[in-house]
């Protein structure tokens, strides 16, 4: 009996993975058909850059990891590789996570940084805390478990709540990125291939945003399962 149920869990979880799979494809290519041009975007929302963005001040990333043991995590410090285009080389600011579950770390920056935090050797389904901050800000983030076996960050305040959705995309942006990397021409053709990434990037923000969604789904029914069946 236990066994069926198990080949039952399985077989739910392979089929969820799969509708996930083919509603994301459909669901890719309506949103890239949808998604609005940078220049809509900008005439929608004027905006000009706020006089603290650059300028040279202490950015802080304070929190928590609730639950925290350090043996059962398998780390006790994090590392950020963070450099600054204004100075020269680069560093690796280390955040070390207390007893308690607490952690702390200040550094200069001269312009909003978006990083982050890396733990190596995790034993838990957690590893690593992303951010965006300006100079001068404090961002509180709580680390908390989101189901039986996955963590998730909560922004509590500053810019880092602000762009909490893209902070938490599972999403590979750097590969949608590529084509701009990569172009070699002229400066006309380089903004028709910037509007065709943009509407990828837009269509991308809500994919993941579902898929999130979905691998929670995912979880649950995983969890319960388990519990009915040990």
């Amino acid at each position: 009996m236990k066994k069926r149920n198990i080949i039952k869990i399985v077989l739910a979880i392979v089929v969820i993975i799969a509708v996930k799979k083919g509603v994301s494809f459909i669901y890719d290519k309506i949103q890239v058909m949808n998604a609005p041009t940078m220049q809509e975007i900008s005439e929608a929302n004027p905006w000009t850059v706020p006089a603290d963005w650059f300028k040279t001040d202490t950015i802080t990333i304070k929190g928590r990891i609730e639950d925290y043991d350090a043996e059962q995590f398998g780390f006790t410090s994090m590392a950020c590789y963070y450099e600054d285009v204004f100075e020269k080389g680069s560093t690796v600011l280390v955040l070390d996570i207390a007893d308690d579950g607490t952690f702390c770390k200040k550094f200069l920056a001269s312009y909003p940084v978006c990083n982050s935090f890396i733990a190596d050797g995790s034993k838990v389904f957690f590893n690593a805390i992303p951010f965006f901050a300006r100079p001068g800000e404090t961002i509180d983030i709580t680390v908390r478990k989101a189901s039986f076996w996955r963590y998730k960050c909560v922004y509590n305040n500053g810019s880092s709540r602000d762009v909490e959705r893209w902070l938490r995309t599972s999403g590979k942006f750097e590969k949608a990125l590529s084509p701009l990397w990569k172009f070699e021409g002229n400066f006309d053709d380089a903004n028709k291939v910037a509007d065709e990434v943009w509407k990828r990037l837009m269509a991308k923000l809500p994919i993941d945003a579902y898929i999130y969604n979905l691998n929670s789904s995912i979880a649950i029914i995983r969890e319960r399962w388990i519990h009915k069946t040990i």
